[in-house]
This record gives structure tokens, sequence and C-alpha cells, in this order.
């Protein structure tokens, strides 16, 4: 390959991509950075912030946090409430139309060269190097990112459909009733599990605006919207006065054994690589870290023929495997949901264990081993019964019954 344009091209100007643009221009690589947006937008997402995610952003970002979430009122199927505290905050709520520009800004003034508005429609990857087709003209760079989330051009180039496990998310901002000002604190969380056979609501205080929504296994999205408007309801957020909230739904991917983080010239960073926390949801963490990985990588191996492999194997042994044991404490809570909220109601080993996952303190497998107790060391033949668990609930009619709503 001839002349290159940039030493890397990054794909995307969420949080991974900004964060790997900003790693590299700090070190001295020449790097454009693409989205198909224009900033400020609006960005799909719960804008929870975990704890754990903190030491991976490298620009100070707290001034935009709108809410600091220590507590959760945890329900189930809309009903039998408690609540949990933790001494430090689990969740920082956040705009992401205000965090995503935040950190694009701060990889612009590192050096980066950011072009807003410009799609990719399609990549050719080779050994020396990779040629993009932009909606604003060609690229060549020695190195492609890609960043541009579930839909990432750059990993269909790499992987399948299939080569995923999928979950889906309905979400929306709202702005916080004066009737419950005063009773929505800006330390507390909610949580609703068990109305559906899989996923859960939850609502984000952020100051003057709350962020609702939905999510689970995409065989539950049929049932999301309907689920959300009860959630809205029995949350006073939705009444026959209110206007109806503009929602927005958005996929989310994890990686399984299948999955390619990185070929040739080209490597995956955030909801691009299927790093999306399959618990939880939660994206922003792995998202984060994953473009710090990415742009080490490239820094320590430039030009190396081993660097596609190297990047791969990091991933895998190391957000790869907090994956796999988050996966299967979703299975968990789907095969026994009753179980997994008694645990969180009264075991305070288990509620300590899953704040400290959130903290970055502790690991999924660890939280797997006091979540499963004795029966975690049945290891394959507890997989096995999992599995063909959630595989019946999720088939079944069960949980609350809701019209079809298709999510987006």
């Amino acid at each position: 390959m001839a002349r290159f344009d940039c030493d890397v091209l990054v794909v995307g100007a969420g949080p991974a991509g900004s964060v790997a643009a900003y790693r590299l221009a700090e070190a001295g690589c020449r790097v454009i950075l693409i989205d198909a947006g224009s900033f400020p937008r609006e960005k799909a997402c719960g804008g929870g912030v975990q704890q754990r995610a903190l030491s991976h952003i490298p620009v100070d970002a707290r001034r935009l946090f709108k809410s600091s979430l220590r507590k959760t009122d945890f329900s189930f199927a809309l009903g039998n409430r408690f609540s949990k505290a933790s001494r430090l905050p689990l969740v920082y709520g956040v705009l992401r139309t205000e965090f995503d520009e935040f950190l694009l800004r701060a990889a612009a003034d590192m050096g980066v060269e950011v072009r807003e508005e410009t799609r990719l429609t399609g990549a050719t990857l080779q050994a020396g190097g990779a040629f993009a087709e932009t909606t604003a003209g060609d690229i060549r760079a020695r190195y492609i990112v890609g960043a541009e989330g579930a839909n990432s051009v750059v990993s269909r180039l790499l992987n399948s459909r299939d080569n995923f496990f999928w979950q889906v998310a309905l979400y929306c901002e709202i702005p916080l009733p004066r009737a419950l000002e005063g009773t929505m604190s800006q330390e507390s969380m909610r949580v609703d599990l068990g109305t559906l056979p899989a996923g859960y609501a939850w609502l984000f205080p952020k100051g003057e605006t709350v962020n609702a929504g939905v999510g689970g296994p995409l065989a539950m999205a049929r049932n999301l919207g309907s689920y959300f408007r009860a959630f809205l309801r029995a949350e006073r957020l939705l009444g026959n006065s209110a206007a109806a909230p503009r929602i927005s739904g958005h996929l989310l991917p994890t990686m399984t054994e299948r999955t390619m983080v990185a070929a040739t010239s080209a490597l995956l960073v955030g909801d691009a690589a299927g790093l999306v926390e399959p618990l939880t949801g939660e994206g922003i963490s792995h998202a984060c870290e994953s473009g710090e990985l990415a742009a080490r990588a490239i820094l320590k191996h430039f030009g190396k023929p081993e660097l596609a492999a190297i990047y791969g194997r990091i991933v895998r042994d190391g957000m790869g495997t907090e994956l796999h044991w988050g996966r299967r404490l979703l299975s968990f809570t789907i095969a026994f949901p009753r179980l997994f909220y008694r645990l969180l109601h009264r075991n305070d080993a288990a509620w300590r264990c899953f704040c400290d996952v959130l903290g970055g303190h502790r690991d999924f497998a660890t939280l797997w081993r006091v979540v499963a107790g004795r029966a975690s060391l049945l290891g394959g033949p507890l997989d096995a019964f999992l599995r063909h668990m959630e595989r019946r609930r999720l088939r079944s009619p069960g949980g609350l019954q809701l019209d079809a709503m298709p999510p987006g």
C-alpha cells in the first residue's frame, strides 16, 4: 500500500473510539476519528457510568456527573420492594449528549483529526494497511479501529451476526415531574426484576431528568415496550395527562467463543467487539478499557504481524473472561429469578460482592461463586442445566402478558 493518510483511522466517536484516539494521539500517532453523527448527538443508553470505568477515562469527567447513585431500590414484578446501599457510588448518571462530546473534544485537543458527519461505507483489510471508503472520501490507514457500536461496519468484516449473544434495550430521558422532585433521591436508582422471564427495568435520576429503561435477551424484545409502559405507570412517570416520552432502542451484543476482535489491520473495541456486560447490560466500562488496550497494543506492536493475535488474547483473557462469568450469572437469574432476588435482599455477602464488582475491586467469577454457592463446584453439568432452564423460560409465556411492540 503506498501512502497513508494516517497511522490509525478510528471509526465511531463514542467512549471506546474517543479513548482509543486520545491515547494514540497522546503517544504521537497521526489519528483520524470519523463518526456518522454531528456532536452533540443523542445516544440510546442508560447513561450510567460505573465506578470501575473511571480508571480508564483519560480526562476528568466528574463535572458531567448529574447524580451519584449508591443506593438501589429493588422490586420483584413491580412489587415487594426493598432497598440496599453501598458505601461508595455504584453508578454516576451522565447525559450521553454531554459525555460523548466531552470525550470527543478531549481527543481533538490532543491532536486527533475529527471528521463528523462522515460515515464508513466499506473497508478493505490488507497485511500492509486498511483502505476505508467513507461518505467524505477514501482514507488509507495503517490500522483501523472499529468503534461504531452494535451495527459496526468494521465488525461485519470479521464476524457474522451469530458470533454474538444479543440483548435489546429501550430507553428514554424524562423531565422529572414536579410531584416526584421531593421523593426521588439523587442517590438512589430503581431496578425491577422478575416481571418478565428475563430482563429488568430501571430508573437513573439525573438532576432535572430521569433515565428510564428496560432491557433483556432478544427473545423478550416483543414484550419490552408494554413492560416499559407498565413500569413507567407504576413509577408515576406515565399518566393520562403526561406527554408520551420519546423512546429509543438499542441492540446490546456480547462476545462469544466465536467472536473475532482483531484481524490483519483491524481492531474492534466497545460494542463493536461485543463487550457489553450481559448481566447488567452496561457497556461504557469495557468500552473505555478496550479503547485503552487497543491503543496500547498498537503502540507496542506497530507494524508487527503479531498485533492482532496479541490484542485478541488480551481481550479474551481479560474482559472476555469477565463476560463469560457474567453470562453464567445471567443464565442463573433467568433460571432462578426469585432466588436471585432473595440473594440480593437477604445475603449481605452477595450484595457486597456485587457492589465490589461494579467498583472494579472484585470480578464476576467471585460473584458467581458467592451466588451459586456449593453448586458452583458442579461446573459443566450446572452450566448445561442453567442453559436448559434459560431456553425453557425464554420460550415460555410466563411473566407479564403484554402486547407486542417492536424495539426501537
